[in-house]
């Protein structure tokens, strides 16, 4: 019973890759959040250094910088995102969902096993009581007996031989 039920949950494992998938969307939108938070953050420290120090801002590449910096640092963010979410994440998940399963299968497997106790147990005490008044009534039971004779072997042969052979013989007794 229960290779077979774990072999059911086998078949169930397409729940790892549902996982996956979900964790490959949240990583889309984690890295898409994270993108224009970058950006709206960037848009503010330009404003704010352009009002600080105008003439530095306007003289200097510094606008030309900031959104290829902040398109490394979306590309970084979206490769640690991935690594952890769907990679680690979700290998850690799938694993313990596959436990989860295994588990399940184990427990139908022992409830079931002890259900089956409890009916032979329950048999058993039937048979039991049973056997006790049917020990206790005054009907007494012909019970056969096995007895070993020693005697002579018939034969159709030509030859004789009166060698002794051992002969079953039942008899009833009464009890």
């Amino acid at each position: 019973l229960l290779p077979s039920l774990c072999d059911e949950t086998i078949k169930c494992s397409s729940v790892g890759d549902l996982v996956m998938d979900i964790l490959s969307d949240a990583t889309s939108t984690l890295t898409r959040e994270i993108t224009k938070n970058l950006q709206e953050l960037g848009q503010g420290l330009i404003g704010l250094a352009e009002s600080v120090c105008p003439r530095v801002v306007q003289r200097s590449s510094v606008c030309k910088s900031l959104p290829e910096c902040m398109s490394k640092k979306s590309k970084q963010a979206e490769i640690f995102l991935r690594s952890r979410l769907v990679e680690t994440a979700g290998e850690i998940i799938s694993t313990r969902l596959s436990e989860l399963r295994q588990a399940l299968a184990v427990t139908l497997a022992e409830t079931m096993v002890e259900q089956v106790l409890q009916d032979l147990t329950a048999t058993q005490d039937k048979m039991d009581c049973l056997i006790t008044e049917n020990s206790s009534s005054t009907q007494k039971i012909n019970i056969p007996e096995l007895r070993l004779t020693d005697s002579d072997f018939p034969t159709d042969d030509v030859r004789e031989t009166h060698e002794p052979f051992l002969t079953c013989v039942v008899h009833f007794r009464k009890q």
